[in-house]
């Protein structure tokens, strides 16, 4: 096994040497890997967007619902503080939204990006030596797309059970 591995390995070092491709074998794993991490991360981004939707549409209806709440004076000071708290995660949620929207554009300029990189080193314009920090960039963009969407998910999570808890207290102090 070791045999095929070392001859397979000799052959792409030769295609490589003759001008069959312009990057490395092993710049070419590096790439590949890469690609397919950061073709899941343009899915995982637009998931995520679909079912964003989806959550800030069930607390905006759930809280359409719940409002406006009538009281009287009695409850005044807490029919202030529950609608403050519907607002706090009206504004929440629109700056989640906004960064949702400012960071699939850059994904999707910065795919753009590699797809130009990658085209120039293939073309053997750029050298692998040239290359490797870019490689290197386009990873650590990966990984704070990733922590982006990371810090989405669990803020998302916060407000929905925020809305259930204070739509939740809506109902009873509208029965009461």
């Amino acid at each position: 096994m070791k045999s095929k591995k070392y001859i397979l390995l000799m052959l792409l070092s030769a295609l490589w040497a003759c001008g069959g491709s312009k990057v490395s074998p092993e710049m070419q794993e590096a790439m590949d890997t890469f690609e397919t991490a950061w073709t899941a991360t343009g899915a995982d981004i637009a998931a995520w967007g679909n079912a964003m939707d989806t959550s800030f549409m069930a607390m905006q209806e759930q809280m359409d619902a719940a409002l406006p709440l009538e009281g009287g004076a009695a409850h005044a000071a807490t029919i202030d503080s529950l609608h403050s708290i519907c607002i706090s995660i009206g504004e929440r949620m629109k700056m989640i939204r906004s960064s949702y929207d400012r960071t699939s554009t850059g994904f999707q300029q910065d795919d753009q990006a590699y797809q130009n990189w990658k085209e120039m080193l293939m073309k053997g314009d750029i050298s692998e030596t040239e290359a490797q920090p870019a490689l290197n960039d386009f990873n650590v963009k990966m990984k704070s797309y990733r922590d982006n969407m990371n810090g989405w998910m669990t803020l998302t999570r916060q407000l929905q059970e925020r809305c259930e808890v204070t739509c939740r207290q809506i109902e009873l102090l509208s029965r009461s």
